[in-house]
């Protein structure tokens, strides 16, 4: 279960939260914003004005701010070693903040990723599906009608603007125009504010129309919809034709993407490191007895051994140097391979219960159980040749399974059944 928290409490920061709490592998510790009130929805979930200020260290944290502040959020983040995901749709700039971010998450050990919402996001990995299909050819994205989240916060951060929102309007092929709906501050003045808004970096490039008004309520919705169309070749033939369309929840939708691009970054930052192997199981296995024992006996030194070894298991789990652990591990099975040997021989074991007594589980393939039990001896008897199994507990019961599924069994006192697995050799008994 890791601990994730939530960078903003905007439309996009409430729905991450809200996909958080959905998450089984997720545990929301948390919001980070500059106002440390609760948050609405939210009474019981802690926030602070720093990830280090929360009651628990976060594990990942999901960056819901304005795109221009995201690349700053995540190298703070990143330099604390917390993993992070962001929405970032700076389109022409990504290529040099992913490479920043990078340099970043090397430094503070952590998995940073970013433009991980709708567009870019899931878009641009449609895209690159179609274009799979059809490798000569062209795209044809076509965005709206709806409201920009993106966009609309750009407006909003200049000078004189009290609120606004962007409307995308598609225009045909790539193409699309944006509506500025803007609220102007008092004394604010509109010639400054709308050549602001049409020399912005996210306006410049399209046809912008900026309309003032007091009113912003009936121009405010969180619909948007984009169309994705290729058209092409394949393997000479013309005429292919694909398409994607999707009418979304903007924020929810952004926020889902986010939530599922943390996880992978979860992965990734396994990706290279020894994980677990027998070694490292066994020595946090071996630091649980040690620490139980320690407990009861008031031991410190046998307790501080525990923690130094469940440390040397964790160093073990997130080392990239797999061969050496590999080594280490190989050389541990082989000096362990009789006691394994013996302690597996222990199975099956028998539980009693009243006058009646069964046989549990056992895990192996073909051998010969105990000689005076409650049974008289098991004996077990697979063939690989013909896939079938053969069980006799001294005439009390004898019960074959053949591959065609037909058994045979006589009826005993105590009876047990068993189940076998041809595929892992394990079988099961109770």
């Amino acid at each position: 279960m890791k601990n994730v928290a939530v960078m903003g409490a905007g439309n996009v920061g409430i729905y991450a939260a809200k996909a958080v709490l959905e998450s089984e592998d997720m545990r929301l510790c948390g919001f980070i914003r500059q106002k440390e009130d609760a948050v609405e929805g939210f009474c019981n979930v802690p926030v602070a004005s720093a990830a280090e200020r929360l009651p628990v260290r976060p594990d990942g944290v999901i960056i819901c701010v304005p795109s221009r502040r995201t690349e700053a959020a995540a190298k703070y983040l990143l330099s604390l070693g917390i993993n992070t995901v962001d929405a970032c749709d700076l389109h022409e700039e990504l290529p040099r903040i992913r490479r920043e971010l990078h340099e970043a998450a090397l430094r503070g050990g952590a998995a940073a990723v970013t433009g991980a919402g709708w567009d870019p996001g899931l878009d641009s990995s449609i895209r690159a599906l179609l274009a799979f299909a059809l490798p000569c050819g062209v795209t044809h994205t076509q965005f709206g009608p709806g409201i920009s989240m993106g966009h609309s916060a750009a407006v909003k951060a200049l000078e004189g603007v009290a609120d606004a929102v962007s409307v995308t309007i598609p225009a045909g092929g790539n193409s699309h125009r944006r509506r500025v709906y803007a609220a102007l501050m008092p004394k604010a003045d509109p010639k400054a504010v709308e050549h602001a808004i049409l020399h912005d970096g996210y306006f410049e490039h399209d046809s912008t129309e900026v309309i003032f008004t007091d009113d912003l309520s009936p121009y405010k919705s969180h619909a948007h919809g984009v169309k994705i169309v290729r058209e092409g070749y394949a393997l000479g033939e013309g005429g292919q034709r694909l398409a994607f369309e999707m009418s979304i929840n903007n924020p929810a939708v952004t926020a889902q993407i986010m939530t599922a691009a943390l996880r992978a970054g979860f992965a990734r930052f396994m990706s290279g490191r020894t994980g677990v192997d027998q070694l490292s199981y066994a020595m946090v296995i071996a630091a649980l007895v040690m620490t139980i024992i320690g407990g009861l006996s008031g031991l410190g030194l046998l307790t501080l051994m525990a923690d130094a070894l469940i440390l040397l298991a964790f160093f073990r789990m997130l080392s990239k140097n797999r061969l050496k652990r590999a080594q280490e591990n190989q050389s541990y099975l082989q000096r362990t391979q009789k006691l394994r040997r013996s302690a597996g021989s222990i199975k099956p074991f028998l539980l009693t219960r009243g006058s009646r007594r069964r046989l549990l589980s056992c895990g192996i393939s073909a051998s010969r159980l105990g000689r005076d039990g409650p049974f008289g001896g098991l004996y077990v008897r697979f063939s690989p040749a013909t896939g079938s199994l053969c069980a006799r507990s001294s005439g009390l019961l004898r019960r074959c399974h053949y591959p065609d599924d037909t058994t045979r069994a006589h009826a005993c006192p105590s009876p047990f059944f068993l189940n076998f697995s041809v595929h892992g050799h394990a079988l099961c008994a109770k």
